[in-house]
């Protein structure tokens, strides 16, 4: 009997383990309901019950908590003119993210440099200025993504949890001004500047003397001009040193000419 009561307890154990192992991961706009009366509207984007770190696995590898997301959401620009997106803390200094209102859809990505292991964070708020009276729903498209840390999407296979999506109802009693500053997409504003910047480079020239590697020698001939300057003393003029400084003149010219061919 203690052994069927043992095996029951664990079984029960196990049971309540998977259960709450299974829980889906939530993708929330907060709060469910908000009314207005002109003023502007304000809608948290949350994530709640991120699966713990390392208690989901992934090609044998530990996986879970928060990675990323690819959030698509519908309003109705009828009734709602967007104004602008803000970041939460925890967002605000990640580099790999944006986001942008289009024609009734807002859409935002963002990929954290380091898992978020928290069982609920907030994104952002949305931020709509009433346009027309009346009730209508904001909530996320179905192709909505919240992956892990490991990449993987919380789409139920394996022992990886489902995503499950709640809206939002807005209700409109008034509507508000319109002269409202927007901005309806990121802005990398300081990383255009950043772009832009030219590096100056130092070039500091060589100290050392330079080598100079000759390669080839063109001689060109070029015939001896050579030109004697006599000094004469007419009132003794030595013939025979005249004669000799002749010939010995001339015979150099020629041979000089011979070994320059």
């Amino acid at each position: 009997m203690r052994r069927i009561l043992i095996f029951i307890s664990t079984l029960l154990l196990f049971s309540i383990f998977n259960l709450v192992s299974c829980e889906d991961v939530i993708l929330k706009l907060e709060p469910e309901k908000v009314e207005t009366e002109g003023e502007l509207v304000k809608i948290n984007i949350t994530v709640e019950n991120i699966p713990p770190e390392d208690s989901l696995k992934k090609d044998d590898k530990p996986d879970g908590g928060l990675g990323g997301l690819d959030i698509y959401i519908n309003y109705s620009p009828e009734y709602l003119e967007a104004v602008r997106f803000d970041w939460s803390e925890l967002c605000k200094e990640e580099d790999v993210k944006s986001y942008e209102f289009k024609d009734g859809e807002f859409f935002l990505t963002i990929m954290f440099s380091e898992g978020v292991t928290d069982e609920k964070v907030t994104i952002g708020t949305l931020v709509f200025n009433p346009k027309k009276t009346g009730e209508i729903k904001v909530f996320f498209e179905n192709k909505s993504v919240v992956s892990s840390i490991q990449g993987k999407k919380y789409d139920g296979f394996e022992s990886y949890p489902k995503t499950t999506f709640k809206g939002c109802k807005v209700i409109i009693k008034g509507v508000g001004e319109g002269n409202v500053t927007k901005k309806l997409k990121e802005e990398y504003e300081e990383a255009e500047k950043a772009s832009k910047i030219i590096n100056k480079i130092t070039v500091v020239t060589n100290q050392t003397p330079p080598k100079v590697i000759v390669k080839e020698i063109n001689v060109s001939e070029i015939e001896p001009n050579i030109s004697v300057n006599l000094k004469i003393d007419y009132e003794g003029i030595d013939v025979k040193l005249l004669c000799v400084m002749f010939i010995v003149s001339l015979v150099g010219g020629i041979i000089f000419g011979y070994l320059g061919k």
